[in-house]
């Protein structure tokens, strides 16, 4: 199973929760919109780079009514783009979902990146030749000589990932945390290489664990899940928040003027603003829940993706740490001992 099956397989779980995820996220931004009262047709002008330079809150004035003709006409207004106010806060409310969904998911998330990592010979390679290297320059084997000990850390490198490739395909390719620690903890006695590699899986998921709970507690991991959620949802949501709008105040979306919306606005003010936000959160959450629907699998599998990156990035911090544990170095130079004894 190579890096994109796991992630496939993973994706294919948490896809099993998304009916009770999908409800979770209508629920909350119908209630949210509905509590914003005559907020919900508040009018963001936006500076070039995405900051909001002024809000237009819902008044029944001459300003106001041009602003909101140049937003139902999708226009720029006064030389900037036009966003409703729902959007970042409805964007927002969503992703953080999403990211309360990954911490209820931690472990599957772990498990997944462990599996990645592990059944990555390359990697493993890498990570256990830096922890035999740093182990040994910790120990001080200078009485080897120099030519030995290239030989002699070829060939512990070479068995040791030859024992955890072994290790991760048994078990039905299921290394987990709690298997591998009972390993290590059964007292059964086992070929010092395998005590080695088990006690290496062990510490590797052991600092994996550590990762992801950081990683998703994270700033830069929510950005991540925002800028993904605002990839395919923010645009379409502007335009159905546009069309309710007009469709609201009886016009069409291209011929929304000001002279004729002014009248309008003041009458919605007086008669209608009780009752609309609650239809407004009614529709947008239900186009929201749409728009999840189709996206759930590919939003989850590009923050995976990405997710998987970050902390294979951590490779070389994680066999420092692990070098450093007294338990690796006691057995890494006890077998430097055996095998120096055969060149």
């Amino acid at each position: 199973m190579d890096n994109k099956e796991i992630i496939q397989e993973l994706v294919t779980s948490l896809g099993k929760q998304k009916h009770d995820f999908l409800n979770q996220v209508e629920s909350s931004v119908r209630d949210y919109i509905s509590s914003q009262g005559k907020k919900c047709l508040t009018i963001n002008q936006l500076n070039k780079d995405g900051s909001i330079r002024y809000r237009w809150e819902l008044s029944a004035d001459i300003d106001y009514a041009k602003c909101l003709a140049a937003f139902c006409q999708r226009k720029p207004f006064r030389g900037c783009e036009l966003d409703s106010g729902l959007t970042e806060p409805v964007v927002e409310l969503v992703s953080s979902k999403f990211a309360t969904f990954y911490q209820k998911n931690e472990q599957a998330l772990n498990q997944a990146a462990l599996k990645s990592l592990l059944k990555n010979k390359v990697i493993i390679g890498s990570i256990v030749d830096k922890i035999v290297e740093k182990a040994l320059t910790n120990k001080g084997t200078k009485q080897i000589a120099g030519h030995v000990t290239s030989a002699v850390t070829t060939k512990i490198v070479s068995l040791i990932v030859a024992e955890i490739h072994d290790i991760v395909h048994s078990q039905a390719g299921e290394a987990t945390i709690h298997t591998i620690q009972h390993a290590v903890a059964s007292g059964v006695a086992v070929p010092l290489v395998k005590t080695i590699a088990l006690v290496i899986v062990k510490l590797i998921s052991l600092h994996m664990g550590a990762l992801v709970v950081k990683l998703l507690a994270s700033t830069a991991f929510k950005i991540v899940v925002a800028t993904a959620v605002k990839k395919f949802l923010a645009v379409v949501l502007l335009a159905f928040i546009i069309k309710m709008i007009a469709v609201k105040l009886g016009i069409a979306v291209g011929t929304a003027y000001f002279i004729i919306l002014l009248p309008l606005i003041a009458a919605f003010i007086y008669y209608e603003i009780r009752t609309f936000p609650s239809q407004l959160g009614e529709k947008v959450s239900e186009k929201v829940r749409q728009e999840l629907d189709q996206n759930f699998d590919k939003t989850n599998h590009d923050i995976i993706e990405h997710m998987f990156k970050q902390l294979l990035g951590e490779v070389e911090n994680i066999a420092t740490n692990i070098a450093k544990s007294s338990e690796v170095q006691g057995y890494i130079d006890e077998l430097v001992s055996e095998m120096t004894k055969q060149f």
